[in-house]
């Protein structure tokens, strides 16, 4: 034979309100039952909490009707709030006056300081010479903007200029990071979602790669990297196994659209050609 547990009684009435069930209570407990702790009370000659007080047998309900002042105990109280709420006014409820915690301006400082922030849709064009550089272009989001052939021939000019014996003329290794991953309201907006991208995106293409240089052109991808870093600035970026020397200066398609910033451009290099 399978023994169930007994239900709380509490918890059945409610249970059974729900359900649109009309419950009944005994008007005294029923010799030789256990199960029967909860008998109807008329709300005017005692309280809810007197309704819940254990009456095993007949002399304990007997015992209890003539001494019907129960002890405070925050247990029976609960429990007594729950069956005049499951018997829907049968019993009065004990009140219970509303707490009020008021929110500090500290709290709300913490609270406000976890909210989520959004980055606007950026394009970046993640380009890995064998010569050891690595080239994160900014790429303008407008339909038709991408690494055309002219910025292609100029990210190849500028790697070439860094390194001694330069002749690359393509890239060995590219990737296209996107963000959001998922276009629309229902996508994933935030930076620290978006830093977290890239941060793969990098890893990926710098396995079983050699990477000690790296430019940072345009500041979409400097807010990810090196959202402190001035432009012109140099930095140390350690990502992995790779420790490589960082450089934030202006985006290719700026260069191509204002050639009088690369000379800007060029002298933001020249820390990285005084270590080569």
């Amino acid at each position: 034979m399978v023994m169930f547990p007994q239900l709380n009684e509490p918890q059945r009435l409610q249970y059974m309100q729900a359900l649109g069930v009309t419950s009944w209570l005994p008007r005294q407990a029923l010799e030789g039952s256990q199960n029967n702790t909860v008998v109807w009370q008329h709300e005017d000659e005692h309280t809810a909490a007197a309704a819940l007080e254990p009456t095993a047998t007949p002399a304990a309900f007997e015992q209890n009707a003539e001494e019907p002042q129960l002890k405070s105990q925050p247990a029976v109280e609960s429990q007594a709030q729950a069956v005049a709420l499951a018997l829907g006014g049968l019993v009065t409820a004990v009140k219970v006056a509303p707490v009020s915690v008021p929110v500090l301006p500290i709290e709300a400082g913490i609270a406000a300081s976890h909210e989520p922030v959004n980055v606007a849709p950026m394009h970046l064009a993640l380009s890995w010479y064998a010569s050891g550089v690595l080239v994160i272009n900014d790429v303008p989001v407008q339909e038709g903007a991408a690494m055309s052939s002219p910025i292609q021939r100029l990210q190849t000019a500028i790697v070439n200029a860094l390194v001694s014996c330069g002749s690359q003329t393509m890239p060995s290794a590219t990737v296209e990071f996107n963000w959001p991953l998922v276009p629309g309201p229902h996508g994933d907006h935030s930076l620290a979602g978006a830093k977290s991208g890239l941060t793969y995106s990098l890893i990926k293409l710098l396995q079983d790669k050699t990477c000690h240089q790296l430019l940072v052109m345009g500041p979409a991808a400097a807010q990810l990297l090196q959202p402190e870093l001035a432009l012109g600035g140099l930095s140390k970026l350690d990502m992995g196994s790779h420790s490589m020397t960082l450089v934030y200066s202006h985006s290719l398609h700026q260069l191509l659209a204002v050639p009088s910033l690369k000379a800007a451009t060029w002298a933001h290099l020249q820390p990285l050609l005084a270590s080569e």
